[in-house]
Parts: structure tokens; C-alpha cells; sequence
């Protein structure tokens, strides 16, 4: 049983990777679906370890992130921001700078699930605005997300976990170490996008003019307050956590800015066009690696005591987060760095954050960018992912290896 269940986790990765059989694209969640079907089918896992298997708090916070995006791509808000806050004429440099540097920032204190479901509609908008083919563009949303929020520790659920465990002021410990390497990294990411699509992007960009989107040009009160009930939904998490210790759920947070789109007269047709496939696809994730970490080759590869050194860390946490992906592998190696320096919990956080960077399936905003876009009738490629963000991951490893072991 555990043979088999190798197989299928290298085969659902092989067909991941690949996307087509013959002249047959596949979708991501047919692939995971497939895989968590196998599972069953073949006695990896039984059909109530399965269902265990599925995290319905993570589940929670998906169904009401697939009807905030839902209530985004069917409204002129988002288009109206670009509009307003882009010049008519730019160059991609500048272009792909600006959005990486905003995309950062807003992933270092938003929560970055939130802002890949939020990004990847912006981000369309922006290519449709100038005429640009999406992918560059996504790859600039999946990097940046990943990379900013590597320098707060409520960027990202595996920074959260380190900081609550072990840290008394983990934003002055999260900032004073990781914020210049953050900067830096968020550099290579731009320029990593630019250099592998400056000879298909022309020198200059010009606004196409306002781009309309088939529900119409008008401001849409709906998603506007869908966007202010998140933010305060995430004020509301920080300051209660701070003041009284209180951690408020993740998808309270997504179920704050869900009611008015249930609330809205369009709730239906937001119910029919929400994204469905991105939660199929979760389901079965949870199911396909449960049945992995069952074959004990995982544990195997994490080792009983963490390795010392920051550069190991910042290694085996990358590439264990490849496999596990990266909350799952800091939940369950984090006992194991019980009174180990900051340098240490930092270099986790940041490994782990960084292996987003370098396969699809390395993070959670990887997958949820992903579904969105194929949703929209873009792509992410993974090869051309894997040829970018390797060596991007490589590098932004290197420049945190050298911050923290100063």
C-alpha cells in the first residue's frame, strides 16, 4: 500500500508538471481529484481516513475566498483602481517593479491567500489595460506574494505558527532580520520576471483605454465592501490577538468579506460563477498527502532533531515544503525547534515561505493564483515556473542565508 501510494503522489506531481496526455489538457484539480480517487481505490487510505484527511477550517476559508473572487472578476472595481492608479504610458520595467514592490508590501501585513485571490483578478485587469499576455504578470503576483510575505509574521499561516510558539515580539524580531533581505529578494523576483519576458514585451506600454467588463463599467458597492469588511476582518485579527490573545479564525476573516456577496442581489449568479474547482482541488491535496505522509518516506526526510546552521535549515525547509507544502511541514517540525535561536525560527519561517518560489505546488497562493486564472482563461505554466522561480529561490535563499548568519 505504501508503494502505491508513492506512485500515485510521483505520478499526480509527473502529470502536475506536464498538464497534457496527447492533445488533452488536463485541469490541476481533475489531476489532485484523481490522485485522491487512487488513494482510495487502492487501500492507501480508507474512505473515513480521508475525509479526516481534509482541513475543513482551510476548506471554510476557501468557499468564502471563491465567492469574494467571484464578486471581484464580476465587477468594474478592480479595473477602475488600475485605471486611476496606472499612467497611460509605462515601461514593463517600471511596470513589473511597481507591482512587485505593492503586491509585497500589501502580502507583509494582509494574509497572502487573500491577496492571490484578490491579485490575480487585478493582475488580468492589468494586462488587459495594456495588452500584455497575463503570464508574465502572474508570475510577478506568485513571487511577490510569496517573497513579501517571508518579512512579517502575519504574512503568511506558517510565519503566524513560529511567532505565536516561540517569539515574545516577533514583529521586531521578524522586521529587524528579515526585512532587508525581504527588500532585496523582492528585487531579484522583479528582475527575474523582466529578464525572462524583456524580448517579448515592447519597449513601451500604452493603456488600451478602460477596459469594460461584461456586467458593465459602474462601481460596484458590493465588492468595494467586500474588500473594507476583509481589511477590518484583519485589523480585527492582529489587534485581538495582541490585546487579548485571541486568535480569530482565518475563515472568519474570508466569511467577513463573503456577506456581501451573499447579501447582494447577483448572489446566485456569484454562487454559479464562483470558482469550484479550486476547492476540488484542495479537497484532494489534503487527500493526497495524507496518503504520503502515511509511506513514512516524509518523516524519513525531516529527521528526528532539526539540522543546525541557519543555511540547512533554510535548505531542508525549502524542500520538505515541496512535498508536505509549507504549513503542514512548520506544524509539525516547530516542536522540534523548542528554545532554538531566532536566527533558527527565522530561517524556518523564511524556508519555508521561499519554496513557493520554486514549484506551483510549493505554496497555497501558488495553486489558488493557478485556479483562478485558468478560471479567467489564462495560464501559469509550470515548466516556465520552474525555469524562473528555481533559480529565483536559489538566489533568495543565498541573500537570507547571508542576513541571518550575520
Amino acid at each position: 500500500m505504501h508503494t502505491a501510494a508513492l506512485v500515485i503522489f510521483l505520478v499526480v506531481f509527473g502529470l502536475t508538471a506536464l498538464r497534457k496526455v496527447g492533445s488533452l489538457v488536463l485541469p490541476l484539480w481533475a489531476i489532485m481529484a484523481a490522485g485522491a480517487v487512487a488513494m482510495v481505490g487502492t487501500g492507501s487510505l480508507s474512505p473515513g481516513a480521508a475525509l479526516r484527511a481534509i482541513d475543513l477550517h482551510v476548506m471554510g476559508f476557501l468557499l468564502c475566498m471563491a465567492l469574494v473572487g467571484a464578486l471581484m472578476q464580476n465587477s468594474s472595481l478592480l479595473d477602475a483602481a488600475v485605471e486611476r492608479a496606472l499612467p497611460a504610458v509605462v515601461s514593463p520595467l517600471r511596470l513589473i517593479m511597481s507591482l512587485t514592490f505593492l503586491i509585497g508590501a500589501a502580502s507583509a501585513v494582509l494574509i497572502n491567500d487573500t491577496i492571490a485571490i484578490v491579485g490575480t483578478s487585478l493582475s488580468l485587469a492589468i494586462a488587459r489595460r495594456y495588452g500584455l499576455p497575463p503570464t508574465p504578470l502572474l508570475f510577478v503576483l506568485a513571487f511577490a506574494i510569496t517573497t513579501g510575505s517571508a518579512a512579517s509574521p502575519i504574512g503568511n499561516p506558517q510565519n503566524l505558527l513560529i511567532a505565536l510558539a516561540e517569539m515574545p515580539s516577533p514583529f521586531v524580531t521578524f522586521a529587524r532580520s528579515l526585512a532587508v533581505p525581504t527588500v532585496l529578494s523582492l528585487l531579484l523576483a522583479a528582475l527575474a520576471v523582466w529578464l525572462r519576458w524583456r524580448g517579448r514585451l515592447p519597449r513601451t506600454l500604452h493603456a488600451s483605454g478602460p477596459v469594460c467588463l461584461p456586467s458593465g463599467c459602474h462601481a460596484d458597492r458590493a465588492a468595494g465592501a467586500s474588500m473594507a469588511f476583509i481589511v477590518a476582518a484583519i485589523v480585527a485579527k492582529v489587534l485581538l490577538m495582541q490585546l487579548q490573545g485571541i486568535d480569530l479564525p482565518l475563515y472568519a476573516v474570508a466569511a467577513a468579506g463573503a456577506v456581501p456577496a451573499l447579501c447582494s442581489s447577483r448572489r446566485r449568479m456569484l454562487v454559479r460563477s464562483a470558482n469550484w474547482q479550486v476547492l476540488a482541488f484542495f479537497a484532494s491535496l489534503f487527500v493526497v498527502m495524507r496518503g504520503v505522509w502515511d509511506t513514512g518516506v516524509v518523516q524519513q526526510l525531516i529527521g528526528t532533531a532539526p539540522p543546525s546552521g541557519v543555511a540547512p535549515i533554510l535548505a531542508l525547509s525549502a524542500a520538505a515544503s515541496q512535498v508536505l507544502s509549507n504549513v503542514p511541514y512548520v506544524a509539525l517540525v516547530l516542536p522540534q525547534y523548542a528554545g532554538a535561536p531566532d536566527a533558527a525560527l527565522l530561517a524556518l519561517a523564511a524556508g519555508s515561505t521561499l519554496a513557493g518560489n520554486a514549484l506551483l505546488l510549493g505554496a497555497t497562493s501558488n495553486v489558488i493564483i493557478t485556479q483562478q486564472a485558468e478560471h479567467a482563461g489564462a495560464s501559469v505554466p509550470f515548466g516556465e515556473f520552474v525555469r524562473v522561480g528555481i533559480p529565483l529561490t536559489v538566489a533568495q535563499l543565498a541573500v537570507f542565508a547571508l542576513f541571518l548568519s550575520l
